[in-house]
């Protein structure tokens, strides 16, 4: 009965208003076949991997609320998961499970996971970036370069993985060198 509620609640949550504005231009130019959807993003301000993924999500899925809203919920999902393995990591089990509460409650990110917009999945690639960065993934550069394809901010980035790069390697992040208040 527990699962069911949460069930209800979740897709209440998805279905809570209409789309926005920005949501129904985010379906709109995702519904388009991928010659125009490109075309549709050059002229936006946003690069064109939502839009992309969107695209073959509502294929999937179908064009409800619903469906378009939950890729979105789908990537703070992923996110939550991200934050505890990072956090783990670092410190306990117990930190990692504050740290992945106080950020699933945090009302800006319940409001991108449930928006259908491209924030949620460049909250995802930002923090899965910073965890394969800090254990020397191969995956890495692939994951970062994705999130350039998300959204333009995430060229932020390279302002703090630069400065690292120039002092430290990323294992020293690991030993607590560089973050010292994290152990």
């Amino acid at each position: 009965k527990a699962r069911q509620l949460v069930q209800k609640r979740g897709m209440a949550l998805l279905n809570f208003n209409d789309l926005s504005f920005d949501e129904a231009f985010s379906y709109l130019v995702a519904k388009q076949n991928i010659p125009d959807l490109l075309t549709a993003v050059a002229a936006d301000n946003h690069p064109p991997l939502y839009f992309l993924l969107l695209h073959y999500w509502s294929l999937l899925f179908g064009d409800s609320e619903v469906a378009i809203r939950s890729l979105s919920l789908i990537f703070g999902a992923g996110s939550l998961i991200v934050i505890y393995r990072l956090t783990i990591n670092f410190k306990n089990r117990r930190v990692a499970i504050l740290a992945t509460t106080l950020f699933a409650l945090s009302s800006a990110f319940i409001h991108f996971s449930t928006e259908a917009r491209m924030y949620s999945l460049l909250i995802f690639l930002t923090l899965l970036s910073v965890r394969l960065w800090v254990f020397n993934s191969k995956y890495f550069l692939p994951v970062f370069i994705s999130s350039l394809y998300t959204h333009y901010y995430a060229y932020l980035l390279f302002i703090p993985f630069l400065l690292l790069l120039n002092n430290e390697s990323p294992s020293s992040l690991r030993s607590g060198y560089l973050l010292p208040s994290l152990r």
